[in-house]
């Protein structure tokens, strides 16, 4: 028998959760990592960390997890993860937390939309979509290289 897990890092609630939830799906299973790797296609260090409450895991990484223990076809399952998933997500990014949807009797047609939208991302409070990589670099053209004035035209010197 391998060494006991440390316990569930509880410094982010959510987080906490959302890893007793994914060790205690796999203690009822009764699999141990490597059997779940097996299950689930991802590698034990991969599920360990999942299960660990120190990060969120990739939504992905953890209904795998879920479906690794037997739980595939359960939609009940699944829901309950991506739920505690989605609220681990929120606490990690934080601004996120502070997001309201605006009421929908309030809401009457695009232009209403647009509008509520758009007075939630003035405010500093839009939503950042997850693992946004900020603004494009287009790379530097290799040394003597240039483009085309075919291309140029399109797509700028390099």
């Amino acid at each position: 028998m391998g060494r006991r897990e440390k316990p569930v890092d509880h410094s982010h609630p959510a987080r906490g959760r959302l890893a007793e939830h994914l060790r205690l799906r796999r203690e009822t299973a009764g699999v141990t990592y490597e059997v779940l790797g097996r299950e689930s296609g991802l590698s034990p260090a991969t599920l360990k960390r999942a299960a660990s409450g120190r990060t969120v895991p990739r939504r992905a990484v953890a209904e795998a997890y879920v479906r690794g223990c037997g739980c595939g076809g359960d939609e009940e399952a699944l829901h309950t993860v991506r739920e505690l998933w989605r609220q681990a997500r929120v606490e990690e990014r934080g601004r996120l937390a502070q997001l309201s949807a605006p009421r929908p009797e309030l809401i009457s047609d695009a232009a209403d939309l647009s509008r509520a939208l758009e007075a939630g991302v003035g405010a500093g409070r839009g939503a950042e979509p997850a693992g946004d990589p900020g603004p494009l670099r287009r790379p530097a053209c290799p040394a003597g290289q240039q483009r085309g004035p075919d291309r140029q035209a399109r797509h700028g010197p390099c």
